[in-house]
């Protein structure tokens, strides 16, 4: 599958951010990102202007509170070293600090590891790109654009990301000992598995039931009952 993004975005010191995309990423596959990227800027001050990763990711994740909840698990991982990102790299002093970043995260919304590509001439278009990347785990993307320096300005264009899915699994869920389900999991755009559940029977979700739809009768795995007479009950 390929997603990508082909707008020119010019990012300047008023406009610092551009093209953030999260995906959902599993163990197997392979991700591809690149973008084209042009500055006419011929001396920078090379001073940080520096971005805050904790409001970038918490955006991205559609908020901190719907994210990750009361535990904060992005504000811990982000005070653990990916708080200000611009001071990572550093651009020679006659190109713009502008840099094509990524960062992996667990499902749990922590930090895992993270890279990123800069800017290296002007007057030329340049395409900046990693190579093949493997998430080691189940979790998360997050790519985005961004522009460091106190002058200038960048434009990149044609920005692509091709997201091979390798692995053959597309859900997974683990029950209790009387079917309620707990650790589901399911691949990104594909449909619910409801015919082989719960001792291989069919899930039956029609207006939120959740009941598990045996042989002869129906099962309510929150109570753990059969709630149907069985109908061979008097042979």
């Amino acid at each position: 599958m390929g997603d990508g993004q082909n707008d020119v975005i010019e990012l300047n010191p008023t406009n610092q951010i551009g093209s953030t995309l999260a995906l959902t990423v599993t163990k197997g596959d392979t991700l591809n990102i690149e973008v084209w990227a042009y500055t006419d800027y011929t001396v920078a001050t090379n001073s940080n202007n520096q971005i805050d990763l904790i409001t970038l990711i918490a955006g991205a994740f559609g908020g901190v509170s719907q994210a990750v909840g009361e535990s904060g698990a992005i504000y811990s991982g982000v005070d653990n070293g990916l708080a200000i990102y611009g001071a990572t790299g550093a651009s020679n002093e006659t190109v713009p600090r502008a840099y094509l970043n990524y960062i992996l995260f667990d499902m749990e919304y922590h930090p895992i590891t993270m890279g990123y590509r800069s800017l290296s001439q002007v007057n030329v278009q340049e395409k900046l790109f990693f190579d093949p990347i493997y998430p080691l785990n189940d979790g998360y993307i997050f790519v985005y654009l961004t522009f460091e320096s106190d002058q200038g300005r960048v434009f990149f264009d044609d920005m692509k990301i091709e997201h091979r899915k390798e692995s053959t699994i597309i859900q997974k869920d683990d029950y209790y000992p009387f079917g309620l389900s707990f650790n589901s999991w399911q691949r990104e755009s594909s449909l619910k598995n409801k015919l082989n559940t719960f001792q291989d029977q069919e899930l039956i979700d029609a207006l939120d039931i959740d009941w598990v739809q045996f042989k002869w009768r129906n099962h309510i795995p929150e109570i753990g009952r059969f709630f149907n007479i069985d109908p061979l009950a008097e042979d």
